[in-house]
C-alpha cells in the first residue's frame, strides 16, 4: 500500500501534461476521469470532441479540466504535418504523405510531444505494441548512441 500511496503522492506533485491519443475508447476517458479527480496530471485526449463528451457523460466521468483535440479538426494538423514532412523527406515521404500521417492520433500525439506541447504519451489499449512504438521512432528517434 505503500508503494501506490508514494507513487499517488509524487505523480501529484510532479503533474506532467500527458497524451492520450485513444480518447474515444471508453476505459482511457474513465481512466481520464480518474487522473483528473486525482490530480495525477494534466491530460490531452485526442479524438472528436463530440465522442469523447457523449461517451463520458454516458459513463457519468467528469473531464472538466482535460483538453480534447480532434487530430483531424486541429490548428496544429498543418503546422504537425509540416514538420513531419521535414523530419522524413529523406525517407522520400511526400507533403500530403506527411498530412495524411497526421490524421493518425498517434502520431499526431507524438508530435505534441516532440513539439512539448506534452511531456508524454501513453497509449496501447486499442493499438498493437508496433503501432505505438513507429511514430516516436520516427519523430522523437532513440537517444544518441543507443540504436534500439
Amino acid at each position: 500500500m505503500d508503494l501506490i500511496k508514494n507513487f499517488k503522492e509524487k505523480a501529484s506533485s510532479k503533474k506532467k501534461c500527458i497524451v492520450l491519443p485513444e480518447g474515444e475508447d471508453s476505459r482511457i476517458i474513465q481512466a481520464a476521469g480518474e487522473i483528473i479527480n486525482n490530480g495525477f496530471a494534466d491530460l490531452i485526449i485526442l479524438g472528436s470532441e463530440k465522442k469523447i463528451q457523449s461517451q463520458a457523460r454516458d459513463l457519468k466521468t467528469d473531464l472538466t479540466g482535460v483538453k480534447i483535440i480532434d487530430p483531424l479538426k486541429s490548428d496544429l494538423h498543418t503546422e504537425f504535418a509540416e514538420k513531419f514532412y521535414e523530419l522524413r523527406k529523406h525517407k522520400g515521404i511526400t507533403e500530403d504523405d506527411a498530412r495524411e500521417t497526421m490524421k493518425d492520433p498517434l502520431y499526431f500525439g507524438t508530435m505534441l510531444v516532440h513539439t512539448e506541447d506534452a511531456e508524454g504519451m501513453v497509449a496501447g489499449a486499442i493499438n498493437a505494441t508496433g503501432k505505438v512504438l513507429r511514430p516516436g521512432f520516427q519523430i522523437i528517434k532513440t537517444k544518441e548512441g543507443i540504436s534500439i
